[in-house]
């Protein structure tokens, strides 16, 4: 239980940086510091500069979106979202280049880091959280469920991206953010 409380503690602390990291990404407009996920410009640790990238990374990078969104708006269409699909499809917004910016990339990519450790360390909360499984089911359940919102909330970080920062779903990637502290801090 005491580790519980140690790792439970200290997940909550970290979802509260990246929450703050998160933020600093929308104060300096570097939400798009990546426009691919989980690469950043194809590469697994950021460029430092335009050299290292292809000649025509903009236009790739746009095709690369709308061929994701593409797909996103066929499941969103199955679900019955079809004007929510209709909008990503259309919004002339996501076919907008994304020019490189080394300090924008790096911030967006450490957001994305902090949100890898986050995925550990709520899934550490869960695995510690098992000393409950006997007298109170509820705690290791929701810490269950906290793990499976945080692998949403990367696949949702994705789509945030992949749809150029439409701001209805920036709006719902903070609110399933803030629904993970909730459920980390009732644990």
């Amino acid at each position: 239980q005491k580790h519980f409380r140690t790792v439970g503690i200290a997940t909550i602390v970290a979802v509260y940086l990246l929450i703050g990291v998160g933020g600093l990404v929308r104060m300096a407009g570097a939400g798009m510091g990546c426009p691919d996920w989980p690469r950043c410009f194809g590469q697994w640790i950021p460029p430092t500069n335009d050299t290292l990238l292809p000649k025509n990374y903009q236009q790739k990078y746009v095709e690369e979106r709308q061929r994701k969104n593409e797909r996103i708006a066929k499941y969103l269409k199955a679900l019955g979202f079809n004007d929510l699909a209709k909008r990503i499809t259309e919004d002339k917004s996501i076919q907008e280049v994304t020019y490189f910016d080394t300090t924008k990339a790096w911030i967006e990519y450490v957001n994305r880091l902090i949100g890898v450790v986050i995925g550990f360390l709520i899934f550490l909360t869960f695995l510690f959280s098992l000393v409950y499984w006997r007298t109170r089911r509820r705690v290791p359940v929701l810490a269950f469920c906290a793990f499976i919102l945080v692998g949403i909330e990367g696949w949702l970080g994705s789509v945030v991206v992949s749809t150029n920062l439409l701001p209805n779903l920036i709006t719902v990637h903070m609110g399933l953010a803030v629904l993970i502290v909730f459920m980390l801090t009732y644990i």
